[in-house]
């Protein structure tokens, strides 16, 4: 798919999960083991509005990636017309052999499963299966047992992957097959953990959810608001936040000649506790990603980011609140 060569029967896995279950982490994976000469699109949503999975997936040494974003909910809102936007400049720039779609981990897999098959797609995109990840840890959380969304992942999917295998103490095995059985989904594959070959098997297989209604592109009159990078370019520093499904999400982004010191943020995040926390913030000591889930902190160095930024969702109104007053006043108020 090279020069004016035209654009056909893309393979597209959608991959969902819970807030926190691992999916940029998997992409991440399948990105690095992609074969070498074909070129990958991968399109993310996130429910905050400032965005920081494009960030974590960008390798400065990687060939044949392509990242957009859709921030700010779920990519299907007003009858998807963000996510075709973003999705059809994304395939123009590509022209990618294999299209992964990350929506959030609060969206509804459904809709962006009859985006994907609505007419004006049909002879460009090939959806493929729809792969749901599970951190089997957590497969009893009341958080995922009433969460609609979360439900609909598990009965929208083509097949199940554990992710955060290495955490497991053994009996995650046993709980996992449990639910499943409960939910009368085992006819369904089921991947315990990442193999290579296992799961390029599950990426191929065909998707069998199949839309009644696909959603037609809506005329929007609203105002193309400023990217978090463009208003980077006149300011300093950037606060937003959004509401919905019964959640709240606060996010930060800084110019890049902020610099946090990575001991007071390490001491700062290490006392949070939240549904879900990402990072990418530039240090006087390097450049590091931050990932929280519930009271777990893991962070890590990286090669580059053109800027900081920090966002968190919780399921509580009021703790949000509080959790963003705090950070601005032990965090971003000490940033120089």
């Amino acid at each position: 798919m090279k020069g004016s060569e035209a654009i056909s029967a893309v393979p597209t896995n959608v991959i969902t999960g819970a807030l926190g279950v691992g999916k940029t982490t998997f992409i991440e994976r399948l990105l690095r083991e992609k074969p070498e000469h074909e070129r990958w699109a991968v399109l993310v949503n996130e429910f905050g509005e400032v965005g920081i999975d494009g960030g974590l997936l960008k390798d400065p040494n990687q060939q044949g990636v392509f990242i957009a974003e859709v921030p700010g909910g779920c990519m299907c809102c007003t009858a998807g017309l963000s996510m075709q936007i973003t999705l059809n400049r994304l395939i123009a720039r590509a022209k990618p052999h294999r299209l992964l779609i990350e929506p959030t981990g609060l969206g509804h897999p459904a809709e962006v499963l009859a985006t994907l098959q609505a007419p004006h797609y049909r002879d460009v995109i090939d959806v493929k299966a729809t792969l749901t990840l599970i951190d089997a840890r957590r497969i009893n959380d009341a958080l995922w047992l009433e969460n609609a969304s979360y439900r609909e992942q598990m009965q929208v999917a083509d097949a199940y992957m554990c992710s955060k295998a290495d955490l497991y103490t053994g009996i995650e095995n046993k709980l996992v097959h449990q639910y499943i059985d409960t939910q009368e989904l085992n006819e369904k594959p089921l991947l315990m953990t990442f193999d290579s070959e296992q799961v390029n098997v599950l990426l191929e297989m065909p998707c069998a959810y199949q839309a009644v209604d696909c959603p037609v592109p809506a005329i929007s009159l609203r105002k193309k608001s400023l990217s978090v990078s463009e208003q980077l370019a006149t300011q300093d520093f950037v606060r937003l936040n959004n509401s919905g499904d019964g959640f709240t999400s606060f996010g930060w982004a800084l110019a890049p000649h902020k610099r946090f010191d990575l001991h007071r943020v390490l001491k700062v995040l290490s006392e949070v506790s939240i549904n879900r926390l990402k990072a990418i913030l530039i240090t006087y000591q390097g450049i590091f990603a931050f990932n929280i889930v519930g009271k777990e902190m893991d962070y890590q160095e990286i090669d580059e980011s053109s800027d900081s930024r920090l966002e968190f969702i919780s399921d509580d109104n009021t703790a949000a609140k509080q959790l963003a007053q705090q950070l601005e006043v032990s965090l971003f108020a000490l940033v120089e």
